[in-house]
């Protein structure tokens, strides 16, 4: 599993990118201080990395290589033209329905909350998840993988693709709108993303996609602009004691008002 190594590079190389392009070009100023949010969002990703190594036997590369080696695929296990493509982009519709149902399942809105209650958008905020939601997000596309059987690069070249665009569509870096309008019409943006963060309901329902932008305007959740006061995070979520990593994993058990 030779793959598997290049992924912190990659990651890494990643991160600086969009991280040096905030520095440099700023899209909103801050609320809060990545003093004040960096340990908590910080903290997560650690702990999630963790859980994931220990907690599950496999990671999605090892899994997908397990499947194609007992042929276990349920839908996919002959080939045809331009098969991995399909796959690549049925993956990408599969985390559009997962981004929905978190949303509209109460049970799985009280782990999603975490990701919102960010009040500044940031390249960390992409990866900033409750261990609980990972955990079985995990899961849920190990069963997308047996389900449709893509082939190991596939789900590698997917996996590096989503952490790219998280980083990427989280990130507070300015684009210029005749670039960034152009961009949308195939990847969600940052300008584009920010609007599913708004304190409001029915912005945050809406442009749900994490890479590929058409299937928000596929199913009819896409929204071209804020038409609120632009506020992102949660309401009642204001004060940095928000970010701070015991109050993100406590959160989704205490009480629905809080």
């Amino acid at each position: 599993m030779e793959l598997i190594q290049f992924r912190p590079f990659l990651f890494i190389m990643t991160f600086l990118i969009f991280w040096s392009l905030e520095h440099f070009f700023l899209y909103r100023k801050w609320r809060l201080t990545r003093k004040q949010r960096w340990p908590g969002n910080f903290g997560l990703i650690v702990l999630n990395s963790l859980i994931l190594k220990f907690a599950l036997p496999m990671t999605s590369l090892q899994f997908a290589e397990y499947v194609q080696e007992k042929e276990l695929s349920i839908l996919f296990s002959h080939s045809f033209p331009m098969k991995e493509v399909f796959l690549f982009f049925m993956l990408d519709l599969a985390i559009y329905i997962q981004h929905v149902l978190t949303h509209k399942v109460p049970l799985f809105w009280r782990f999603h909350k975490v990701h919102h209650i960010d009040s500044d958008l940031d390249v960390t905020s992409g990866f900033r998840f409750h261990p609980i939601e990972i955990f079985f997000s995990q899961i849920y596309k190990m069963g997308w993988i047996l389900l449709l059987g893509p082939s190991v690069m596939t789900v590698f070249l997917f996996e590096v693709f989503l952490n790219s665009l998280a980083m990427f569509n989280h990130s507070n870096f300015y684009i210029p709108p005749a670039i960034e309008k152009t961009l949308r019409w195939v990847l969600v943006t940052p300008q584009m993303h920010i609007i599913h963060h708004s304190v409001e309901q029915s912005e945050s329902d809406t442009n749900y996609g994490f890479q590929l932008s058409v299937w928000d305007r596929i199913f009819g959740t896409y929204t071209d602009e804020f038409k609120s006061t632009g506020v992102i995070g949660q309401k009642g979520h204001e004060k940095a004691e928000d970010q701070n990593i015991i109050n993100l994993l406590l959160g989704p058990f205490k009480n629905k008002s809080s």
